[in-house]
């Protein structure tokens, strides 16, 4: 009996030893944000999400600039006008300090689902009501697909937050009695990790793997007809240059983006993102039809196409 109350007595010490340590967070991610309104408008962006987030007199500076971003609603019972003009503040949904009428204790597992969507990636119902259903509004529509993508963040999407080259979701608050929006910002890549660039894939087509130099670049991305690039070759692409507009900007990201898929694809490799994560990114960047947010996304991977390894 004595053991037994001693064994009782050191749980107990542990737990209050436990309960006595400080609690580590991990650390959010460092979003610069401007502390004055800005312009923001709104377009129904289908099939790639719920709305195209069209942002305007943002101050420079900040992660954020003028252009176009992913965008979807965070509150289904609540309607916004895409006919008007809306004069917004922009908030990191890992800020501490959110508005009351937007306060959720749900947006990192929303984090989660930005980075981990499950299916067609432009299925944006599937992923818009996920994040409703994450955000406690029920089930609006829910496919098979979307409780896949529900059960994967009730599981694994409590305190997940965001690491370099991954998507945050930035909060665009137009006041209250209006809907609110959140859209998609990408955080900036660390030089960590190994990869080579478009000529070294262009000199070396017996390294590849997966994919193949007579591969159409409209059988691994979702490339509408405006830029001009689909029917081009993997091989090709490694070759594009630049250009103005529209498909010179397409050129320049599908360059760099071959690259990337090539080196994520090769298990010698160890590239920063997947490829998955590779189409997604340029999926999402072409349906933005915005030329900067084009040519930001070809400028991560080239970062990372010149990081080297062991293959060159």
């Amino acid at each position: 009996m004595k053991r037994k109350k001693t064994i009782i007595g050191t749980i107990m010490a542990f737990v209050l030893l436990l309960s006595a340590m400080p609690f580590v967070q991990a650390a959010v991610p460092d979003v610069t944000l401007p502390t004055v309104p800005v312009t923001m408008d709104l377009e129904h962006n289908w099939p790639v999400s719920w709305w195209l987030v069209i942002l305007s007199d943002v101050p420079s500076g900040y992660d954020v600039t003028n252009g176009n971003y992913v965008g979807w609603c965070a509150d289904p019972d609540t309607f916004i006008d895409k006919d008007l003009t809306h004069t917004v503040m922009l908030y990191s949904s890992y800020d501490t300090a959110l508005p009351a009428h937007f306060q959720n204790n749900e947006w990192d597992k929303v984090n989660y689902i930005l980075n981990h969507k499950i299916g067609d990636p432009t299925n944006y119902f599937n992923i818009q009501c996920t994040i409703w259903f994450i955000l406690g509004y029920g089930d609006r529509g829910l496919s098979a697909t979307g409780w896949a993508m529900v059960n994967d963040a009730l599981i694994n999407g409590e305190g997940f937050v965001p690491s370099s080259g991954e998507i945050i979701a930035i909060i665009a608050d137009p006041g209250i009695d209006k809907q609110v929006v959140f859209f998609e910002l990408q955080l900036p890549p660390e030089e960590d990790g190994e990869g080579n660039t478009p000529g070294f894939w262009k000199r070396h087509q017996d390294l590849w793997v997966t994919y193949i130099p007579s591969q159409t670049l409209d059988s691994v991305f979702i490339i509408p007809v405006v830029y001009e690039v689909g029917s081009n070759t993997l091989i090709e692409a490694l070759e594009f240059g630049g250009g103005g507009g529209l498909s010179g900007a397409a050129r320049i990201l599908m360059r760099a983006a071959v690259a990337a898929l090539l080196n994520a694809a090769h298990p010698e490799v160890n590239y920063p993102l997947s490829e998955t994560e590779i189409i997604n990114q340029v999926n999402n960047a072409l349906q933005s039809f915005n030329r900067g947010t084009i040519v930001d996304l070809a400028g991560i991977y080239n970062t990372y196409n010149n990081l080297h390894s062991n293959l060159g």
